[in-house]
């Protein structure tokens, strides 16, 4: 199998979590993009699933887009669930 089809998140985030929806906060929203910062990291997401979406918002994404917006514990227990993930898979 390959990954057809699948927008790397970024080097770091692309080699850490593969193909994982990840956590973010947002920065500015304009005409449907939206500047999500993770970890550490800030990239243009497509924000046209979640159209009230306001600056200081938490954020799941994956493969460049917007899934929905979820609360910072929720963003901090998924975000303690990859890097579990990732020292088991180490």
């Amino acid at each position: 199998g390959g990954s057809h089809g699948e927008v790397p998140a970024g080097p770091a985030e692309a080699d850490s979590a593969g193909s994982a929806a990840l956590p973010g906060s947002t920065g500015g929203v304009r005409d449907g993009m939206a500047e999500i910062e993770i970890g550490g990291r800030r990239r243009q997401f497509n924000a046209l699933l979640v159209p009230d979406l306001a600056p200081g918002a938490w954020v799941l994404t994956h493969t460049g887009l917007v899934l929905s917006e979820i609360t910072e514990q929720d963003a901090e227990a998924i975000n303690a669930l990859l890097r579990e993930g990732m020292e088991v898979g180490a």
